[in-house]
């Protein structure tokens, strides 16, 4: 085909071939690396390019503004009260508090006197002294907008603040080895009221019936509201036993 060329026409085609063959060998050594040498630096070009281009895995970063986990949502309000529980409640080795669980430990507290119906233990919970170290009974713990009247069938009432601050504020009952689903609540400081019935009675049962602990007479209503800190408060003593026990 070239044979009616003159030569420099030639030189000069052969040249622009060899110039395009060229560049397209070295665009794909570009874009495909060296072949396989044997050494394995090969691979450790190939580990190191996947590597970089691999995605992040689903869910390994956690933003900070994300709902706090295991903590339960709250109850619609019935007239301006949430009920958090209503059932029986076992408490165990004289223990049962009211606060945030994330960071109140009864073991580590020397702050509580065990001789009010309800007091202070610092400023994360609130401790009930009940007639009976172990048994069940029947609780009742109320979220209130506002500041609720005592019921008028209270025979015993006191109060204290609770501060919930910390992160998660999750409100929480617990009693040894028993505890309600942490609820989050807002954050801030809250009254806390008990107020019980039936007291006497109570401190007279057995704490089993077979192997099953007793479940005592009276209810026990635990009221929380937002509102400035104040000192503990025993508002109202009808029982003898509270009477002796805060005597």
């Amino acid at each position: 085909m070239m044979s009616g060329m003159p030569r420099s026409v030639v030189a000069l085609v052969l040249a622009v071939v060899l110039a395009v063959v060229l560049a397209a060998g070295y665009a794909t050594y570009a874009l495909v690396g060296p072949s396989h040498s044997g050494d394995g630096s090969d691979r450790e070009l190939s580990a190191v390019t996947e590597a970089t281009v691999t995605p992040p895995t689903p869910g390994s970063y956690d933003p900070p503004d994300l709902p706090d986990a295991g903590l339960a949502s709250l109850p619609s309000a019935v007239n301006g009260v949430r009920t958090l529980y209503d059932d029986l409640w076992l408490v165990e080795e004289g223990q049962w508090w009211i606060g945030n669980g994330e960071i109140y430990f009864p073991d580590n507290s020397n702050l509580v006197s065990y001789r009010r119906i309800l007091e202070s233990a610092g400023t994360d919970a609130a401790v009930i002294t009940a007639p009976a170290a172990d048994g069940k009974y029947r609780a009742k713990l109320e979220l209130h907008e506002h500041p609720p009247a005592v019921p008028g069938w209270c025979q015993d009432v006191a109060e204290a603040s609770v501060h919930m601050d910390a992160d998660p504020s999750g409100l929480q009952m617990g009693s040894f080895d028993t505890f309600s689903e942490p609820v989050g609540i807002p954050r801030g400081w809250y009254r806390v009221r008990y107020c019980t019935e039936k007291q006497d009675v109570a401190a007279r049962q057995d704490a089993f019936v077979g192997d099953d602990h007793a479940t005592y007479a009276g209810r026990h209503l635990i009221q929380l509201w937002k509102a400035p800190p104040q000192p503990d408060q025993t508002l109202r003593l009808g029982s003898r036993w509270a009477t002796k026990l805060e005597s």
